[in-house]
């Protein structure tokens, strides 16, 4: 029976990715911001992938580069004709933006600028559009994307830069698939046993506005009968990177004494940072708005805020003195610092809620500045107990119940101790300390940071009931700190060091546990940073063991030698790891270094590692040294010892503290030079003549060869000889 063809018949799978470039012209450095699993689609028809729904947010940060790649395959071998002008293009729908080139962006106009240096293979026009094809399959495979389209072996040799710039309809700027005398028909027919992509390098300019959408589709004509890709469309928005503002918290104060000027202080922070340019209201400062009516919408003061540390800003100027009952509104004004190419209106800014300071005259107590304790606290740590002290200027006692406590929250913790004892504040005390419950800091809790914290106290003020909350002062503030390991380098003794020397100091460390509980060091990798002209592996030979001491005390001198200092050395060599181990170094001083670990370099790099762990006990520094011995073959005239731990993942340590570096890398000041040679590497000559005869003139009595050790000339400058004849 014969059944007639149709275009209904046959279809084509599509698939499309979005990759972040990276800034490099490199597919393999690139990052996937998205892949659309393959979807089937109709000839004659509009297609949107992904349901017309968009595949992902791209920032347009200025200088991000972006890929997009869409790839087809025909269910059967399809006539496709992109080879004249309009039968094949890449184009943007609606009118709200339009392709450009980045070369020569239109001033405000919102454009995907098309780049033209990530792809070298140019045609006339050097836009970044590249076209191609894999090689037959059975199943197909589509292209990876991640590869380098003209070198992967599994595409055809066709791959090319074909595509050009045009203002044509449809609305917005199309790239054709004419580019000189290159088309995008890189086959007769679009074979099932292949798939076709079409990949486009663009960044965004700035003239886009947060959240708008933009719709890619691409366009190829075939036949017998029109039989056509219309439309497969892929629609992304564009976001600003930073389109928040800045948020606004720790108000205070919210409760003052009536007859008292006071300030007012908040936390502003931002990503990108805060910006301010000092003119408040009329540009992009930092400034509050206040009134006393209970609105700002009907006119209010502006007060400028200043910076005062820690990310907190106060108010340059005071409110008041006020009367009892007066209630004074207000609310924080910020912008970001996010500024893109210098654009302004790029800025976030906003404003905080609306907040409120009761002006008290009758019933209230107040926290005394400074008298916070502790002042600062770890994350994890448990058992800290809050101490305060109040300030009662009534006629009354004060009795709080146990139900009073204090509180703060990083926003997703929240810690609450209550009032240890049933506490009388007597009338008119002064710094009245009052003690909380032990709370524990969760190990999460963000750190480090400075957090405001919520004084709530409820009981009896004589015979009235008494319930009173506010933010504790500026400066009762608790500083949150975050649990580490800090290591230090302390400058090393440098000079000239020979082969064959022994413990050659060359790193110091100060290893300080800045956290509540003690902390174990498991390992610690150290890297060879020695200058040599034979570089790895051979800087490695310079080396004899690494020893890790521990110092009996802190060092005495950065300049002291440890070296010259011991009052005994052993002689150590290769039986450093059997079981007669070097187990330490008594000092001058009559002090006992602890040898920690040991290790030789491989491939440059060096793992200590502990047995059981090394502990710090908290609030405790480790005085530590690194020592090794020059190798007394392999040492290289000229090099430059030195050794360093370049990153803090170099650091294994247990027990809720990370490893932080004061500086990267820890690497001591100073480098030892390799310098001669040892008298064993001489080579002599055994060929002189054994009876010298009277008279004979210019025989030779002693015949050495000086070794070639090093990549550094050496001058010879005197040798010194000895007569051990009768």
């Amino acid at each position: 029976m014969f059944i007639p063809w149709s275009a209904a018949a046959q279809t084509i799978n599509a698939l499309a990715a979005l990759f972040d470039a990276r800034l490099t012209a490199a597919r393999s450095d690139d990052s996937l911001i998205v892949r659309i699993p393959t979807e089937s689609i109709h000839f004659n028809s509009v297609h949107y992938l992904n349901e017309r729904a968009p595949v992902a947010d791209l920032p347009f940060e200025a200088g991000a580069v972006y890929r997009l790649v869409f790839q087809i395959n025909p269910t059967a071998d399809w006539d496709f004709e992109p080879k004249d002008s309009g039968k094949g293009l890449f184009a943007l729908a609606g009118t709200t933006g339009r392709f450009g080139r980045a070369a020569g962006p239109i001033p405000d106009t919102s454009e995907l600028l098309l780049t033209n240096t990530f792809v070298e293979d140019e045609y006339a026009d050097s836009i970044d559009f590249v076209v191609g094809l894999t090689k037959k399959s059975n199943p197909r495979v589509p292209w990876n994307m991640v590869s380098d389209p003209f070198a992967d072996p599994d595409l055809e040799d066709k791959t090319g830069e074909i595509g050009s710039l045009v203002n044509t309809v449809p609305a917005g700027t199309a790239i054709d698939c004419l580019d000189d005398n290159k088309t995008w028909e890189l086959t007769g027919n679009c074979e099932k046993e292949r798939y076709y992509f079409y990949e486009l390098w663009f960044m965004s300019d700035l003239d886009w506005e947060h959240g708008d959408t933009v719709d890619v589709y691409l366009h190829l004509e075939g036949k017998p009968v029109p039989l056509n890709i219309d439309e497969l469309h892929l629609r992304f928005r564009l976001v600003d990177d930073d389109a928040i503002p800045p948020a606004i918290s720790d108000f205070s104060p919210e409760i003052v004494p009536s007859g008292l000027g006071f300030t007012i202080s908040c936390k502003i922070s931002d990503p990108s940072g805060v910006y301010d340019d000092g003119t408040g209201s009329s540009g992009q400062g930092v400034y509050l708005l206040w009134d006393d009516d209970g609105s700002l919408a009907d006119g209010a003061h502006e007060i400028r805020m200043s910076p005062v540390g820690g990310g907190y800003y106060a108010s340059d100027a005071q409110i008041g003195p006020r009367s009892p009952g007066d209630r004074i509104v207000y609310a924080v004004y910020a912008c970001d610092d996010d500024a893109d190419a210098g654009r302004i209106n790029d800025r976030g800014c906003g404003a905080s809620d609306v907040r409120t300071v009761q002006i008290l005259g009758s019933v209230y107590l107040f926290d005394e500045p400074n008298s916070l304790y502790p002042a600062a606290a770890y994350a994890g740590e448990e058992g800290v107990s809050i101490h305060l002290e109040l300030n009662n200027p009534m006629l009354f006692d004060f009795v709080l119940y146990q139900t009073s406590n204090v509180s703060f929250s990083d926003g997703t913790h929240s810690v609450t101790g209550n009032l240890r004892n049933v506490t009388t504040v007597p009338a008119g005390a002064s710094n009245f300390p009052v003690s909380f419950d032990a709370v524990d800091v969760p190990s999460d809790f963000i750190a480090p940071d400075t957090i405001g914290l919520t004084l709530e106290m409820t009981g009896m003020y004589g015979l009235m009931p008494f319930d009173q909350a506010w933010t504790a002062s500026v400066s009762n503030r608790l500083v949150m700190k975050k649990p580490r390991v800090l290591f230090t380098a302390r400058p090393a003794f440098s000079g000239d060091v020979h082969p064959g020397d022994a413990v050659v100091e060359l790193l110091r460390i100060d290893v300080m546990n800045d956290s509540p509980k003690t902390v174990s060091i498991d390992s610690m990798v150290l890297s060879n940073a020695t200058a040599g002209g034979g570089g790895a592996p051979l800087n490695d030979a310079d080396f004899g063991p690494l020893r890790l001491y521990a110092r009996a005390g802190a060092f005495a001198r950065n300049d002291e030698p440890l070296r010259d200092s011991l009052a005994a050395v052993a002689t150590v060599g290769d039986g450093i790891e059997g079981a007669d181990a070097l187990s330490g170094l008594e000092t001058a001083a009559g002090g006992f270094d602890s040898l920690l670990a040991w290790a030789r370099f491989e491939g440059g790099e060096a793992r200590l590692r502990f047995p059981g762990g090394r502990s710090i006990p908290a609030g405790t520094t480790g005085y530590w040294y690194i020592a090794a011995d020059v190798d007394s073959f392999l040492a290289s005239d000229g090099d430059s010892l030195d050794i360093a731990i370049v990153s803090s993942d170099s650091v294994f340590v247990a027990g809720g503290a990370t490893a932080e570096f004061s500086n990267t890398p820890v690497n001591s000041e100073g480098k030892c030079a390799i310098d001669g040679f040892m008298s064993f590497q001489l080579a002599i000559d055994e060929t002189i003549p054994d009876t010298l005869y009277l008279g004979d003139p210019g025989q030779p009595v002693l015949s050495f060869i000086v070794p070639v050790n090093g990549h550094v000339p050496d001058v010879l400058s005197a040798v010194s000889v000895d007569n051990f004849g009768d």
